[in-house]
């Protein structure tokens, strides 16, 4: 018997039915053609219309037969394919699951012939027994150890001081790692080398770390948390600078104080540093679109920078709100109506513009001079925020800027940036005035706007106030 189910078979069977349709079926009556009526009437007259119409019932019957034919060829073609894709998925199982056992059988032939050269008992290898060739996990530990100052000799690693080191912190911290060392080197496996790696790898990390705070305590950062808080920011944002203070240490280079103190300069000017994921729960009172937000990214870290305290930064953000709503190119005049105005700047035309609305000649040339200078644009973000830092520590507000960060709550803070250093007309007015109260009033709610982010942001990040 052959077994023959494929496509060529089934068209086969499907072309003998349409030989025994024989094409295109007309009923009895429309074969009869012109003669029908006469036909029809003779019929009647012999009494045999009814074998007309069996005729036609016939011919129907051949046909839904032979559908029902081809129904039944392809629901069995279809069957059996099911059927082969069926046992096909068993069979490659059935093939995995050898392969699986090829597999197993090979491991245990290494295990074994590991056992042989270093006299373990075999038959507790082949009754699914781990090899404990020296009994307890304590003895294994001490095999792993002996394990790694072969591998740490072979690879260079000579000082037995530091392969003491090494092998006395992994064996402490990550004891399975010392383990797994052993049980690959006795099995033979392939993964030796992996593990190895990982171990130096663990090492290096955990002395990079271990340094990094030693170095924090020689300096009077003793707390434990203090010393996780810095080095794991460092350890996400910058992670080179730890690592280049534990080399210069691991070679005894001249340079790490000098290193060390790079580092700790890098941490305070970018412990505040925000992304623009940490503004999702900012809410200024209204919307801002996403160039609102990327510019309080940017201000608020460059603030950071110049490593005031928090109070300081919600002022001067504050500020900067209430003057160009985060916009370096909003021209504040009765003719410029939106955020990113296209303004021709102009030195003498008393037109506010950029981030901090600068308004006066001499500060506007100076914003000029600068961007000139720096090789930027008055219009950028990054010129003004520039500029922004020169004149408070260098420029034209180089005397209040001292005064401003003495100011020792927000308000104050607030008060003395607007009215002194910011010299808006509404700040002029004085107390008691009511443009005066309503602009110190508005000024003091986006402060608190930005200090209700901050504690949710910051606080919930563990950092605290800095």
């Amino acid at each position: 018997m052959i077994r023959d189910f494929t496509q060529a078979k089934r068209e086969e069977i499907k072309n003998a039915l349409e030989s025994i349709d024989g094409g295109e079926w007309k009923s009895f009556m429309q074969w009869c053609g012109g003669r029908t009526a006469g036909f029809g009437d003779w019929a009647d007259r012999l009494g045999i219309s009814s074998y007309t119409r069996q005729i036609d019932d016939y011919q129907n019957r051949i046909r839904e037969i032979n559908d029902d034919v081809r129904r039944q060829v392809d629901i069995a073609f279809e069957g059996a394919a099911e059927a082969d894709r069926g046992y096909a998925k068993i069979f490659r199982r059935h093939a995995e699951t050898v392969r699986e056992q090829m597999r197993t059988v090979q491991t245990m032939l290494q295990v074994m012939q590991s056992a042989n050269r270093t006299g373990v008992d075999i038959k507790a290898l082949v009754h699914g027994m781990r090899p404990q060739p020296e009994g307890s996990r304590e003895e294994r530990l001490e095999s792993g150890r002996r394990a790694l100052l072969i591998h740490l000799q072979a690879r260079g690693i000579t000082d037995s001081t530091v392969q003491r080191e090494i092998c006395d912190l992994i064996t402490k911290e990550q004891p399975y790692m010392v383990e797994n060392l052993y049980m690959a080197d006795f099995c033979g496996s392939e993964d030796t080398g992996e593990i190895y790696n990982l171990i130096m790898e663990c090492y290096t990390d955990r002395k990079t770390e271990m340094t990094f705070k030693e170095y924090l305590g020689k300096y009077g950062v003793t707390d434990p948390a203090e010393q996780q808080e810095i080095y794991g920011m460092l350890l996400e944002k910058q992670p080179s600078i730890p690592q280049e203070l534990y080399r210069a240490v691991r070679e005894g280079s001249e340079d790490v104080d000098a290193i060390f103190s790079a580092t700790m300069d890098y941490y305070n000017k970018h412990k505040m540093d925000i992304t623009i994921e940490d503004l999702e729960g900012l809410d200024m009172g209204e919307r801002m679109d996403q160039t609102q937000r990327e510019t309080f990214v940017a201000c608020w870290n460059k603030l950071g920078q110049m490593e005031i305290s928090k109070d300081h930064m919600i002022a001067v953000m504050a500020c900067i709100f209430a003057e160009s709503r985060f916009s370096a190119t909003n021209a504040q005049e009765s003719s410029y109506k939106g955020l990113y105005d296209d303004y021709e700047f102009k030195t003498g035309d008393s037109v506010g513009y950029g981030i901090l609305q600068w308004t006066y000649e001499t500060r506007k040339e100076a914003l000029l001079k600068y961007a000139n200078d720096t090789d930027g644009s008055v219009h950028d973000l990054e010129t003004q925020l520039g500029y922004f830092q020169y004149e408070m520590e260098k420029g034209i507000c180089r005397g209040k800027w001292p005064d401003f960060l003495k100011e020792n709550n927000l308000k104050k803070a607030i008060v003395y940036f607007w009215t002194e250093i910011l010299k808006s007309s509404s700040s002029g007015l004085g107390e008691g005035n009511p443009t005066y109260e309503k602009a110190l009033k508005e000024h003091i709610e986006y402060a608190d706007h930005i200090e209700n982010w901050y504690d949710m942001t910051f606080q919930q990040q563990g950092m605290g106030e800095k």
